[in-house]
């Protein structure tokens, strides 16, 4: 009698460990993508501002997004002469992402603006 009812809460708590971790873990990504595009656009916009080199920024948001397992999507330089990068990753799942409603969850997108300017 008691061993079904502690079994039953050892794998009620278990599922509802999984599904914390499975709704958590794009809202994880999703802070760590926008720590990372800040980082790497005011990387790029340091080289717009000191050498105006466009190429060279860009270069340097693609390496920096591959470091960190993310696809640079758009790399644009503003009217200020500011970077603006967005960033894609795509955040682990073993359940919800598979279901279509919940799939687009997991593509997390990120857009971030340099500091500096000209």
């Amino acid at each position: 009698m008691i061993t079904g009812w502690l079994v039953k809460l050892v794998l009620g708590v278990a599922l509802m460990g999984f599904l914390a971790v499975e709704l958590a873990t794009p809202v994880i990504v999703r802070v760590q993508l926008d720590g990372t595009a800040h980082e790497i656009a005011d990387e790029a916009g340091i080289v717009l501002r000191d050498r105006g080199a466009v190429e060279a920024a860009r270069d340097i948001a693609e390496r920096g997004a591959a470091v960190h397992d993310a696809e640079l999507v758009t790399f644009e330089v503003t009217d200020e002469g500011k970077a603006k990068i967005t960033l894609r990753k795509q955040a682990k799942s073993y359940l919800l992402k598979k279901i279509e409603q919940f799939e687009s969850w997991y593509e997390v997108q990120v857009t971030a603006t340099s500091e500096g300017g000209r």
